[in-house]
């Protein structure tokens, strides 16, 4: 009696005609049911409607003499909640009794179902990863490997899972990788975080380039007891880069070709200029004079584009320099290479100083009020086509930006 009344199990004796008669007091402390009214009703009543079948069934094993082992199902609380409950079980068939001790296992049955959907999650995510994860053991043999890298490489998980990963097909071919890999592996033991690119051959023949990484994980004592590989194929990455390298290798000569074209017949303008000056000493007014001069100016502005263009040619590959820049005085040599008719009336609000890309902003400026100029006779090339026009540059500020 102090047994079956001090068990925190719940201890039960039943007859064959499918009520409890005897119950201990752990019953009413799990269910919130009295005694009284769990033996009242035919225990299937309190039994989950998805388990009666398999509760019967058990039932009928019990009354033809056949002991019950590690039975689970699902009991009804008070509140409406279902608790599990394991069930061990014994029949006495000549009394008509059968005795049982079940135990609540609601909690390992929750931890269970959280188990099972944290597995899942891991499941989905592992295997369509678009890396290609591996988890190896300490001595890098290959515990589990996912759908991606198998796919990357050609290969099927029989052919690597429980190997050594230097000694698989896809990098026994060099001595060096092996070795690397090997290395790699040993200092993730200890661990360090690895992660270098790495290339070897597909199957197919065409060689894979990947950033591949090693992260130690730990146990609750703090020793690395596995690694994660990761990899992410970069191969179109990599040929991208080439490709973009030997793109803008030709932009250089490109560049350079046409800087050099176009400057060296501005130096003979420039020169020729001078050696006239110098022919005509003497004979040139005041005016001509000035002209020469502001020819020269011009020749060393255009010189000075074309240096910019050369380095604008290189944007994102060379960093353009921040300058104060006097935004009044770039649109006014602006406008001045630009030479608009005399006709045209160009006029300029008050400007701010800005830092930023000078040539940039040049630019734009030029292409702006070029197209200006340009395009400011909606008539086109007509016998009505108009020579003036008037152009007014203004600022506003607008807090972060003008």
């Amino acid at each position: 009696d102090r047994f079956f009344d001090l068990s925190i199990d719940l201890l039960s004796i039943g007859n064959f005609n499918g009520y409890f008669t005897r119950l201990n007091p752990a019953w009413e402390e799990v269910f919130g049911y009295t005694r009284a009214e769990l033996m009242a009703q035919p225990y299937l009543d309190f039994v989950h409607p998805e388990d009666r079948a398999s509760t019967l069934g058990v039932a009928l094993d019990i009354s033809t003499d056949k002991s019950v082992i590690s039975f689970e199902n699902r009991y009804r609380c008070r509140d409406g909640s279902y608790r599990w409950l394991l069930w061990n079980a014994m029949p006495c068939v000549d009394r008509g009794l059968f005795y049982a001790i079940g135990r609540d296992i609601t909690e390992r049955k929750q931890a269970e179902t959280t188990m099972s959907e944290s597995q899942q999650k891991y499941s989905a995510i592992f295997n369509q990863s678009y890396g290609l994860i591996g988890l190896l053991n300490v001595r890098g043999v290959v515990l589990e490997i996912n759908q991606t890298a198998l796919n990357s490489i050609g290969a099927v998980a029989a052919e690597i899972v429980g190997k050594a990963l230097w000694e698989t097909p896809w990098w026994n071919h060099s001595p060096q990788l092996q070795s690397q890999l090997q290395e790699s592996i040993e200092r993730a033991a200890t661990g360090e975080f690895i992660r270098y690119e790495m290339a070897f051959p597909h199957l197919s023949g065409i060689w894979v380039t990947v950033d591949f990484s090693l992260k130690p994980v730990y146990d609750e004592l703090g020793q690395v007891k596995m690694t994660i590989a990761q990899a992410w194929d970069i191969t179109d990455r990599k040929l991208a880069q080439a490709d973009l390298e030997q793109r803008n290798q030709e932009l250089d000569s490109f560049a350079h070709i046409v800087s050099h074209d176009l400057k060296a017949p501005l130096r003979a303008i420039a020169n020729l200029s001078e050696w006239i000056e110098d022919d005509l000493a003497g004979l040139l007014n005041e005016g001509t004079q000035e002209q020469m001069t502001l020819l020269r100016s011009r020749v060393r502005r255009m010189e000075a584009t074309i240096a910019g263009l050369l380095e604008y040619a290189r944007a994102g590959r060379t960093e353009v320099e921040i300058v104060p820049v006097v935004v009044a005085e770039l649109l006014a040599e602006t406008i001045d290479s630009l030479a608009p008719p005399p006709t045209f009336k160009i006029a300029i609000d008050p400007m701010p100083t800005l830092d930023t890309k000078r040539l940039l902003l040049s630019q734009v400026f030029a292409n702006l009020i070029g197209n200006a100029i340009k395009h400011h006779d909606a008539l086109g090339e007509t016998p009505n086509r108009r020579t003036h026009g008037s152009i007014q540059i203004t600022c506003r500020d607008r807090g972060d930006f003008y």
